[in-house]
């Protein structure tokens, strides 16, 4: 199952998904390297998220959830770089 690291939830367009860095993630691009280890992702639309236990199901995949990102306000698709830059 990937791993979600620095993850939070993230305002896109009216829906929320998560926003952090991935891994052991089995949908790695060699080409491209997305998906691959600290590669930063949104996700699909968020359909659960069970903070306790540390799991996030979204339309398209099931996450475990590492450290979550310590913010105060909520992340949009305009202010997110500021919070969470890319690794790679």
């Amino acid at each position: 199952m990937p791993r979600i690291e620095q993850w939070a939830e993230i305002d896109v367009r009216g829906e929320n998904s998560l926003i952090g860095y991935v891994y052991d993630d089995e949908r790695v691009d060699e080409a491209t390297g997305k998906f691959s280890n600290g590669h930063r992702i949104i996700t699909s639309q968020l359909v659960s998220l069970d903070a306790e236990g540390k799991t996030a199901q979204t339309r398209n995949t099931l996450y475990q959830l590492g450290e979550p990102l310590q913010v105060t306000e909520k992340l949009t698709e305009s202010n997110y770089d500021q919070f969470l830059p890319r690794m790679l």
